[in-house]
């Protein structure tokens, strides 16, 4: 039994490790030829075509527990600062693109919120 996962072990670690470590590839935005988001997105091209090809990433965090106020979720600011930090960064070393960046954390103490 010893003898099997060490072979195991040896035999799967390096394509593991490739997976790991190879670089990332970002996600194909277009939508599948022949659909009606492929010809909606053909007019916007046509139409509107140094704007369309702006793009909109969202990332959503959720509480793994109940919490009562996002606000004083320190967790949640932490990592949003983290990713704020990143994605500007992003813009700085590639001057362009056209980065912004907005969290629920700008709006707080908003008076409509």
């Amino acid at each position: 039994l010893v003898i099997t996962w060490i072979t195991l072990a040896v035999l799967f670690t390096p394509p593991a490790l490739v997976l790991v470590l190879r670089r990332t590839v970002g996600m194909d935005k277009t939508p599948p030829a022949g659909t009606g988001s492929a010809s909606a997105m053909e007019v916007l091209d046509d139409q509107f075509q140094s704007a369309s090809t702006k793009r909109l990433e969202m990332v959503v965090m959720k509480c793994k527990t109940y919490c009562d106020e996002v606000s004083d979720n320190q967790v949640a600011k932490v990592f949003t600062d983290e990713i704020r930090d990143r994605v500007l960064r992003f813009g700085e070393d590639n001057p362009h693109s056209a980065v912004q960046f907005q969290s629920y954390y700008d709006f707080v103490g908003h008076p409509q919120i």
